[in-house]
């Protein structure tokens, strides 16, 4: 478990020292830092979005410093300190750019009189490979390559980084404020203790120090962030009291942006839980080998429902390509027939997977079709979600037959015998595909043999040339088609090719000619060369 959230959660430690420089003191816990990190990143992921949507208004494809400073212009002391940071970054590349063109050729690299780092050293080189690591680790958790096209330069990079860090010491402030709030009301009406008698002891000039301030919860992270999506009071007065309007247009941009993301989050679930399954499968293997039938049994059910799982998300992941390639259709006020299945499907099984990004495709779904619409796709009262998706959810243990196809299927593939097969007599092979020219019945006939001589000599050479038969595979490349079975899954246990409802496979001597390799220099024997063959005509026709 720790390290899949390492993998979901890469700013834990700058985080803490973030809400530490915003005048949280104490050591907050995991679960609040990785909730930091998931609100600032979903907020990231949208001032991209939106910056996007702004260029491509103008006509562009990349996006600029100008389009990340309109997302924050109402916001003046934010601007203003943004610009202030700009205008220091521009100095210090200048600074930068100064000294490299400076006259300090004449010290080595490496070497300071005053003890400091020379640019060129070894240590501003590994100060260069860690910012260029971590630009890029940056880059990736931001979105960058999924929400926008472009390659963002260090400005905006640069930018981005400053806004992150406003944005953690802003929640952390207001989550500050929200537990001071809270704390302030337990001290007032007593808190857990309260309705006790127990006289409050005062503390000495020589008693230890009290407990330290416990640190912020994710309670109180949520309590500041919804406080912080609130509309300014200026903006409810100038709607004179009346009710929000309730917004149903789609936005497809955004749709688009979140099937992306889930479409790749389904891909990296889908290949974790490969190389998972493996391990799992040659474990299996292990114990059918040594006889422990009873305990594969038992096991090999977590490999079926990680499979059922990996066939979950590969039908979503399709929904959600086809979504993206009919997002126009998503526009109207009634869901498109074409996309009903796909869209019910998706509501459905969002809430019951770990991908977070469907669950975020759902809410935007629901928000324009409303709660009628995601009512019906949940009961599935009028059967417009996909059967296989139904099936795949279900919580209906595997069936015996199931479980022992799986388990045949992992002897077979790791070449262990099991089951257990009497050794027996093999049936006779009752296909005439006999290639050979001797005769299976009937009355043989002696062909005369031409008149070719008495000696020995012209015997053995007859001999020789019929030995020297060309093999069937010169004269030509072998046939380029291959057929392959298909993939093994829960619905289809053994997959075996078939042809007109006939299963394919080689016979007997197919299977020994493909195994049994050529003991001579050719690829059918020991075949003459052109001296040899000249001199035996030669002596045919004598």
């Amino acid at each position: 478990m720790a390290s899949k959230d390492d993998k979901a959660f890469k700013y834990r430690q700058e985080i803490s020292q973030m809400m530490y420089v915003s005048g949280e003191t104490a050591e907050p816990s995991i679960e609040t830092t990785s909730m930091i990190e998931d609100i600032v990143r979903q907020q990231v992921i949208e001032l991209l979005r939106n910056c996007t949507e702004l260029a491509a208004r103008r006509g562009a494809r990349a996006i600029t410093i100008n389009d990340l400073i309109f997302q924050i212009r109402h916001d003046q002391a934010k601007v203003s300190r943004l610009r202030t940071f700009l205008s220091w970054k521009d100095v210090r590349k200048n600074v930068k750019d100064s000294d490299d063109k400076g006259g300090e050729a004449d010290l080595g690299a490496g070497e300071d009189p005053s003890g400091g780092v020379v640019p060129g050293g070894p240590v501003d080189d590994a100060t260069k490979k860690n910012k260029k690591a971590k630009g890029k680790r940056f880059r990736e958790w931001a979105g960058f390559g999924i929400v926008t096209d472009s390659k963002p330069s260090d400005d905006i990079v640069d930018i981005l980084g400053f806004l992150t860090f406003e944005m953690v010491q802003t929640l952390t402030e207001h989550a500050l404020k929200v537990k001071e709030q809270e704390d302030l009301f337990k001290a007032q009406s007593g808190g857990e203790n309260a309705g006790s008698k127990k006289r409050k002891v005062a503390t000495g000039l020589f008693d230890p120090p009290s407990e330290g301030r416990s640190p912020i919860e994710p309670r109180h992270v949520q309590e500041a962030f919804r406080r912080l999506q609130q509309r300014p009071k200026k903006t409810r007065a100038m709607l004179n009291g009346t009710r929000l309007p309730q917004h149903t247009a789609l936005n497809i941009t955004k749709l688009k942006v979140q099937l992306k993301l889930a479409i790749a989050r389904l891909r990296m679930v889908q290949q974790r839980d490969d190389s998972m399954g493996k391990t799992q499968r040659r474990a299996m293997a292990q114990l059918l080998e040594v006889g422990k039938i009873d305990s594969a049994r038992i096991r090999v059910e977590n490999i079926i429902r990680s499979d059922i799982t990996t066939e979950l998300h590969e039908i979503l992941e399709l929904y959600c390509e086809l979504l993206i390639a009919r997002a126009g259709l998503l526009e109207g006020s009634v869901c498109d027939p074409g996309l009903e299945e796909a869209v019910k499907s998706i509501i459905y099984a969002a809430p019951k997977t770990e991908i977070k990004e469907l669950q975020v495709v759902r809410t935007l779904l629901a928000e324009k079709y409303g709660k009628e619409f995601v009512l019906a796709a949940m009961d599935n009262s009028d059967g417009k979600v996909s059967d296989k998706v139904v099936k795949k959810l279900s919580v209906t243990p595997p069936r015996e037959e199931l479980v022992q196809g799986y388990l045949e299927e992992i002897a077979k593939a790791y070449n262990v015998d099991w089951p257990k097969r009497p050794l027996a007599d093999e049936p006779p092979d009752l296909l005439d595909d006999d290639d050979d020219d001797s005769p299976s019945g009937g009355i043989g006939v002696r062909i005369p043999e031409g008149p070719l001589g008495n000696s020995s000599k012209v015997a053995k050479e007859q001999e020789e040339l019929s030995k020297a038969t060309p093999p069937r595979t010169i004269g030509g490349p072998s046939s380029p088609l291959t057929v392959t079975p298909p993939r093994m899954t829960t619905d289809n246990v053994h997959p075996k090719v078939t042809l007109n409802s006939l299963e394919l496979k080689p016979n007997k001597k197919m299977d020994a000619a493909a195994q049994k390799k050529p003991a001579g220099k050719g690829p059918g024997g020991n075949v003459p060369d052109i001296t040899e063959l000249e001199r035996r005509f030669q002596a045919l026709k004598r």
